[in-house]
C-alpha cells in the first residue's frame, strides 16, 4: 500500500515545477523587447494555430463552459477540503488542499503561455514612435473639435433601421483581416467572433464583449446598443490578435474603422471616441466639457442616453463586484491604472493626429 507521502509526491512535483516556472517567467518579462520578439510575435501566431483547429469551428462558446466547469471544479475542492477537516481526516484534507493549489497554478502558467504574456510585450506607442507624454489641453481640443463634426456628420449617413438587423460579426472579421496599418503587431492566425451562451447574463456583467485567453474565444454581446457594435467587435479581435493592453486595442479599433467607408463603422469609431475624450474632459476641464458637448448632434446626444438607459437596466450587485474584480485583474496584469486603462486611448489618438499632421 502506497504512503501518503508517495501519493503527494506528484503535487509537490507540480508545485515545485510551476514555481520555477513562474521566476523564469518573471525574469523574461523584464524585458519588453524580449517578450515582443520571441513570444508576441513568434510564439503566439504559431500557438495560435492550435486554438483555431480546435475551437473556431464550433458554434457556441465553449470557453464560456470552461469557466463554468472550472469554477465549479475549485469550489468542489474547497468544499471538500473542508468537509474533510470537519470530520478531521487531516489526510485527506491536505490532499484537496494540495490539489486546489496544483489546479490553480496550472491554470494561472496556462493562461500566461496561451496568451497572457501579451500583457508584457513592447507599448504599441514605442513601436509606432508616437509622443503621448507631450500632449497639451489645446491639443486635445483640436481633435476632439475634428471628431465631433466627423460624427455629426457620418450620424446623417447612418440609417438605423438596418444597422439594428445587421450585426455581422464577420464582415468586421475581414476588416481586421485585410488591414495593414497593424500588420507588424497583429496576428492574424486566428480572426473569429462568436456570442456569449446568454447574451443576458454578460449583460448583467455589464460586458459588451470579452476574450477568453484559454480557448482564444472572442464574445460579443448582441445586446449592446448599435453605436458600439462594430467597435466593440474590433476591440475583442485586437485581444485575440495579441493585444493585451486596454488601450492599445480601443485605439486599434478607432483606426482601423474610423476612416471605414461604411458609415456605421466610422461612426462607431468616433463615438467611443468622442465620449472617452469628454469623460477625461469633464473632470478636468468641465467649462471645456459643456462647451464641446454642446457640439454634439442631437441625434448623438440621443444615442449617449439610450446607451446609458440601457445599462441602467443591468445596473445591480452582480456589475458592482464584477466591476471591482476585473479592475484587480486588470492592475495585476500590467495595467495598475485599472479600468482606467481603457480611456488611456486618448493619449494614443491625440499623438497620432499630431504625429500624421505635422510633419
Amino acid at each position: 500500500m502506497r504512503s501518503a507521502g508517495s501519493k503527494n509526491r506528484l503535487y509537490f512535483w507540480v508545485i515545485g515545477v510551476c514555481i520555477v516556472l513562474g521566476i523564469v517567467g518573471y525574469v523574461f518579462v523584464q524585458d519588453p523587447a524580449r517578450v515582443e520578439w520571441l513570444y508576441s510575435r513568434n510564439f503566439y501566431p504559431l500557438y495560435s494555430y492550435l486554438p483555431t483547429i480546435l475551437f473556431s469551428w464550433l458554434p457556441f462558446s465553449l470557453g464560456d463552459l470552461f469557466y463554468t466547469f472550472a469554477i465549479l471544479g475549485l469550489l468542489l475542492l474547497v468544499v471538500r477540503g473542508i468537509r474533510f477537516l470537519i470530520l478531521k481526516k487531516w489526510e485527506q484534507a491536505g490532499r484537496s488542499g494540495l490539489q486546489f493549489v496544483c489546479t490553480i497554478l496550472l491554470l494561472h502558467h496556462f493562461f500566461y503561455i496561451s496568451w497572457g504574456l501579451n500583457y508584457y510585450r513592447q507599448p504599441l506607442a514605442m513601436t509606432y514612435a508616437l509622443d503621448v507624454a507631450n500632449i497639451s489641453t489645446e491639443d486635445y481640443e483640436i481633435v476632439l473639435d475634428s471628431l465631433i463634426r466627423r460624427a455629426n456628420d457620418l450620424r446623417k449617413q447612418v440609417d438605423v433601421s438596418t444597422v439594428v438587423s445587421a450585426r455581422n460579426m464577420h464582415q468586421l472579421e475581414h476588416v481586421m483581416a485585410m488591414d495593414t496599418t497593424f500588420n507588424t503587431i497583429l496576428s492574424k492566425k486566428h480572426i473569429n467572433a462568436k456570442t456569449p451562451v446568454s447574451n443576458t447574463l454578460a449583460s448583467y456583467f455589464t460586458v459588451n464583449g470579452y476574450f477568453n485567453p484559454f480557448t482564444h474565444e472572442v464574445q460579443v454581446n448582441e445586446l449592446i446598443p448599435w453605436p458600439s457594435f462594430p467597435f466593440t467587435v474590433v476591440h475583442e479581435l485586437s485581444h485575440q490578435m495579441g493585444i493585451g493592453f486596454e488601450d492599445e486595442c480601443n485605439f486599434i479599433a478607432y483606426q482601423v474603422l474610423s476612416e471605414h467607408p461604411n458609415p456605421w463603422y466610422a461612426y462607431s469609431a468616433h463615438y467611443a471616441a468622442i465620449q472617452s475624450l469628454l469623460r477625461s474632459m469633464r473632470y478636468t476641464k468641465p467649462q471645456l466639457f459643456d462647451t464641446y458637448f454642446r457640439k454634439l448632434d442631437a441625434a448623438i446626444v440621443r444615442d449617449m442616453q439610450s446607451e446609458q438607459d440601457f445599462w441602467s437596466n443591468y445596473s445591480g450587485p452582480v456589475n458592482y463586484i464584477s466591476g471591482i474584480v476585473y479592475n484587480h485583474y486588470l492592475q495585476h496584469n500590467n495595467q495598475p491604472e485599472g479600468t482606467q486603462r481603457y480611456g488611456m486611448m486618448n493619449r494614443l489618438i491625440v499623438a497620432w493626429y499630431k504625429k500624421e499632421n505635422i510633419k
